[in-house]
């Protein structure tokens, strides 16, 4: 190369030489192969380099990874993630070598050398599958043979079927399990059933519950048997709704019957609102002081009126024994003698309650004075007890108590008084008839 006196040739290590002007002397330039810097001398000689580490092309081309993860303005996260990803990388590039590297036994699953062509450990073939498939199959046969050998199973066991291409003999056997058929009938049974037995106790609302019930017990049998038919896939719900809907529905049977027999009673009891009240005019069993009237199984005679002072009991429910309490005033009182004539029939001809003590008494101007007071009569102290059964073939006096009198100018009297005959609640009205001369003081 021909020097000129404003030219400085330098030598680069890439093996080009670069010329300068000399007015560019300690200037910083660039080896366009090795994209490294160096300064230009101010005479002729080799290229020194005053970096190490490649710089970047331009001034918009990013720093390499190394230097960005070195810079401050990276920080201690950023090189966290970088250590971490490159861990990972490290590991997959191991596992990915371990898997190109080792190979698992077909037979014993042992891990092996992709290199050897049997396994260290029971010898299988590891490359050739018709082989592995044949070496397995003779140990197969071997362990059965030592099983009959030590008296086990006597037959021997079933031969696998032969491999068809893209099979592999180590490919793991998948059991599938065909979901079980749910019966629907049998879960409209169990709705139906749990429906009729929260109503059926529920009084009056129960009767509901038994045509819910039969449904339900209906479609119970008929999704059992279809259950049956299915080898009993399902058969649990039909079981189910059938025991609750026949549950319900023999409850929901016991109360309409309990309902049924309450009803009868009542209609075949007489009306205690009407009870001894006058009904109507019929006197058909009008007597007087001194008759007697038969009624039923019981035979009645008024015994006569008096105006006096009585005894008889009065308290609460708290009393333990029993009181006599005078009254205040004399009152008028009518006492019968009562008979039963009946051969096994026990009962009260006054009635069971506070409900059936009234009775009336009515003078000629059609005023009308309430009796509500009826015991059992002691006739020689006049003294009231409290009411008993009448005994069969038995009798005894009782009587009715009215405090005042509507009108006491009053000279004709009719006292009705409602009278129970038999022990089914039957019962008859009798009137007595009485004036003012036969009451006695």
């Amino acid at each position: 190369m021909v020097r000129t006196p404003d030219k400085v040739s330098v030598r680069c290590a890439c093996g080009d030489t670069h010329e300068f002007s000399r007015q560019h002397a300690g200037r910083i330039a660039r080896c366009p192969k090795l994209n490294r810097r160096f300064r230009v001398p101010d005479c002729d000689g080799t290229a020194a380099f005053i970096d190490e580490a490649r710089p970047p092309a331009s001034s918009n081309e990013a720093a390499p990874p190394e230097t960005q993860a070195n810079s401050p303005s990276v920080g201690m996260g950023g090189r966290l993630v970088k250590r971490v990803t490159d861990l990972y990388d490290a590991h997959k590039q191991k596992r990915e070598l371990h898997q190109q590297t080792h190979c698992r036994c077909p037979h014993c699953n042992a891990e092996n050398l992709t290199a050897d062509f049997m396994c260290a450990k029971c010898g299988c073939p590891l490359h050739d599958q018709q082989q592995a498939f044949l070496f397995m199959e003779k140990k197969r046969q071997e362990a059965h043979e030592v099983k009959l050998a030590r008296g086990g199973g006597a037959h021997p066991p079933a031969t696998p079927p032969r491999l068809e291409h893209g099979h592999v003999p180590q490919a793991p056997s998948v059991n599938v399990h065909m979901p079980r058929r749910t019966s629907s009938l049998g879960v409209v049974s169990l709705i139906l059933g749990v429906v009729a037995f929260l109503l059926c106790w529920i009084p009056l609302v129960g009767m509901l519950s038994i045509p819910l019930s039969a449904l339900g017990l209906l479609l119970g049998a008929i999704g059992l048997l279809v259950a049956l038919t299915r080898r009993g896939s399902g058969i649990g719900y039909p079981i189910g709704g059938g025991v609750v809907s026949g549950l319900a529905l023999a409850i929901g049977i016991a109360q309409v019957a309990a309902v049924g027999s309450a009803v009868s009673a009542v209609a075949e009891r007489p009306s205690m609102a009407l009870f001894g009240r006058e009904q109507g005019k019929d006197e058909s069993n009008t007597i007087g002081i001194g008759q007697t009237l038969k009624l039923g199984n019981i035979e009645v005679r008024p015994l006569g009126v008096w105006k006096r002072r009585v005894k008889y009991p009065r308290g609460s429910y708290f009393d333990t024994e029993e009181t006599l309490y005078e009254t205040d005033e004399p009152v008028l009182v009518l006492a019968f003698e009562v008979s039963n004539h009946s051969t096994g029939e026990v009962f009260d001809p006054l009635g069971p309650g506070d409900a059936w003590d009234y009775s009336s008494i009515t003078d000629e101007y059609g005023n009308r004075s309430l009796a509500h007071k009826m015991f059992d009569l002691d006739l020689r102290s006049f003294e009231g007890h409290p009411k008993e059964d009448l005994q069969p073939g038995t009798k005894k006096n009782v009587m009715l108590l009215v405090d005042e009198l509507t009108n006491p100018n009053a000279t004709s009297f009719t006292w009705k008084v409602k009278f129970i005959v038999s022990n089914k609640f039957s019962s008859e009205t009798v009137c007595v008839k009485f004036s003012a001369a036969d009451v006695k003081p």
